[in-house]
């Protein structure tokens, strides 16, 4: 599990690190909502080192797969595969 929280916050800090760059192609709403989201990632993940709930588990589960998604789908439509 530690191995795996550590993984995830390696991807967060990367993400956090290409929004934060002057020549990041993303508007400032999305940059700014996922500088706070990758602060809520690391608080949570940090606060997890003696003990993990499920709850926070699946919170952080379902952090990844909703960005994951709109990640994916805002790639889709810059390449002008959904309308």
């Amino acid at each position: 599990m530690a191995a795996a929280l550590n993984a995830n916050l390696d991807i967060w800090v990367a993400l956090r690190t290409l929004v934060a760059r002057d020549d990041c192609l993303l508007d400032e709403n999305t940059c700014k909502n996922l500088t706070r989201l990758a602060d809520f990632v690391a608080d949570r993940t940090f606060s997890m080192a003696d003990s993990c709930s499920e709850q926070a588990i699946e919170t952080l589960i379902n952090i990844n797969l909703q960005i994951s998604e709109g990640l994916l789908e805002g790639l889709s439509r810059a390449r002008g595969r959904i309308p």
